[in-house]
Order: C-alpha cells, then sequence, then structure tokens
C-alpha cells in the first residue's frame, strides 16, 4: 500500500509540473511576439530613415507611418502566432504612401509674402 501512496505523489508532481510547463510556452508564445512587434518597428524605422525617399519624409508623417505599420503587423501576427516563424522582409511589406499634397498637415509649404511657396 505504501508504493500506492508513492504513485499517487508522483502523479501529482507530475501534474504540478505539467501545469508550469504549460505555463512557459505560453510565456515563450508571448515574448516571440513581442520580439516579432519589435524587429517589425525597427524595419519600419530603417525604411524610413534610410530609404530613398527619407529627405522628403515630415516627421508627422513618420510617426504616422510608424504606428499604421505596427498596427497592421499587430493584426498580422494575432492571426499567426507560431513561435520560431522569422519576421516579414521589408521589401515584401507595404509600399510607402506618397507624400501628403501640399495645403494639407504634414504636406504644407513654407510660404512667404504674398502666400507664395518659399524654395
Amino acid at each position: 500500500m505504501a508504493w500506492q501512496g508513492q504513485a499517487q505523489a508522483w502523479q501529482s508532481e507530475k501534474q504540478a509540473w505539467e501545469g508550469e510547463r504549460q505555463a512557459f510556452h505560453r510565456r515563450v508564445e508571448e515574448l516571440e511576439t513581442t520580439r516579432r512587434n519589435l524587429e517589425h518597428t525597427v524595419a519600419v524605422y530603417q525604411r524610413c530613415l534610410f530609404g530613398s525617399r527619407s529627405e522628403k519624409i515630415d516627421p508627422r508623417e513618420l510617426v504616422a507611418r510608424i504606428a499604421q505599420a505596427a498596427a497592421e503587423a499587430g493584426e498580422q501576427m494575432a492571426g499567426e502566432k507560431r513561435p520560431g516563424d522569422p519576421p516579414a522582409d521589408p521589401e515584401e511589406e507595404q509600399t510607402e504612401a506618397p507624400a501628403a499634397p501640399p495645403g494639407t498637415p504634414g504636406g504644407q509649404a513654407a510660404e512667404g509674402p504674398a502666400g507664395r511657396p518659399q524654395e
């Protein structure tokens, strides 16, 4: 009968270890999602800062693009949720949006005397 008690103790210990293992797997998945979000954000920053059109980007437009890209990445990753998947390449991402036209926030030209744009 002592061996039955020992078997039950081992069974409860096994269940406790299984619970910890599942908790660790959930934490790993959370960390993977965070890592992928951060890698995507870095890729967006690099593309905006070092891209061929970087000198034409208004700082407010840059912030808006980053926020939009982060939201899109969050939606995409919420659907995937698989640890170990590499992040998407920046070339496969959405192409850059056209610059805001003059006269709109973020695209307004500096005006000189008589309302003419300065060059």
